[in-house]
Parts: structure tokens; sequence; C-alpha cells
């Protein structure tokens, strides 16, 4: 073609082109089939190193959330599904021990309960029992003061009479000076009269 300035040298047919590309095609085929088993075996490796025990460790996780706390794992391994394994076994033990502990608790609050509710039994009896020795003391010192009040009028009523007694006594003073008094003046009248006679 010379407008374009290219030059024709020679020609090879499409044949010899196509016949080294044919060994490549199959070859590439093979390969792909060969790398495509290579990757279900893969797959299965994988799914039974890592999905089958993460599956069981599901089961066991759920039977755990409906309350079966005895449940552990046998999975022994050093990867990282073997270290999920030994977590999920102490996470158990841990829960396992802490209801325990809970349950303990509770039976100790119960106990508690039940000897609080026999002392406040207790306490209701002995309320019971005071506020009736409180009646049979009120009643008895409303005696004392009945017998208080009569103790008092006695005391009034004695007080009036030593009142009396005082006031005799009193005049009996006043006579005796009276007395006193006639018989100095009566000794005097003697002794005028001694001395007259």
């Amino acid at each position: 073609n010379t407008a374009d300035n290219w030059k024709l040298i020679g020609t090879v047919p499409i044949q010899a082109l196509v016949s080294s590309a044919s060994p490549i095609l199959t070859l590439t085929w093979i390969m792909a089939i060969v790398c495509a088993i290579v990757a279900i075996l893969i797959g299965l490796v994988i799914i039974r190193t890592i999905g089958t025990p993460l599956r069981k460790l599901q089961r066991l996780m759920n039977l755990g959330s409906e309350g079966i706390l005895s449940v552990r794992t046998n999975h022994k391994s050093s990867d990282e599904i073997g270290q999920l394994s030994v977590a999920f076994n102490t996470m158990m033990e841990n829960i396992t021990s802490l209801v325990k502990q809970t349950n303990e608790s509770a039976q100790h609050v119960l106990d508690t309960a039940t000897t609080l509710s026999s002392a406040s039994r207790q306490t209701a009896t002995s309320a019971r029992e005071i506020a009736v020795a409180t009646e049979e003391i009120a009643n008895g010192a409303g005696s004392l003061a009945q017998e208080a009040e009569r103790g008092t009028e006695l005391t009034e009523t004695m007080n009036d009479r030593m009142g009396r007694v005082v006031e005799a006594n009193k005049q009996m003073e006043l006579s005796a000076e009276k007395v006193e008094e006639a018989g100095k003046t009566g000794v005097h009248h003697m002794e005028e009269l001694l001395g007259k006679t």
C-alpha cells in the first residue's frame, strides 16, 4: 500500500499462527480445572477446620443461653478456634460459679428473711404483752391516783386538826401565862399579908 507507506514483505497463513495458540488454550483450561479442584479442596479443609468447630460452638452457646450451664467444648487446637474454645469453657465455668454464688446468696437472704420474720413475730408478741402490762400499770396508776386523792383528803383533814391543836396550844400557853401572873400576884399578896401579920 503506497498511499500509507506500507510495504508487504511476506504472508503467514492463519493456521500457522493459531497452531501455536491451541496448546496454550488447552494448558489454560487444564490449569483452570486444577485451580478449581484445589480451591474446592481448600474450601473443604477450611470448612472442616473452621466452619465445623464454629457451628459446634454456636450450638453450645445456644444451649448455654437456654440455661444449660454444663456445656463445654472439647475442641483442642493452637489456632484462633482453639483459643476461642478455651475462652468459651472459661466463660461457662465463670457463669456457673456466679450462678452458684447467686443461689447461695439468695438462700442466705431467704434464711435471713425467715429469721427476721420469726423475730418480728416474737416482737409482735412482746409488744402485745407490753401493751397488756401497760394497761395494767395504767389501771394501777388510776388506783394510786384515787388513793393519793384520798391521802390528800386525809392530809388536809389532819392539817386542819393539827391547826386546831396548835391553836389550842396557843390558848393553853396564854392561859398558863395568866395563871403564872395570877400565881405571882397571889404570892405577892401572901407576902404582904404575911408582913402585916
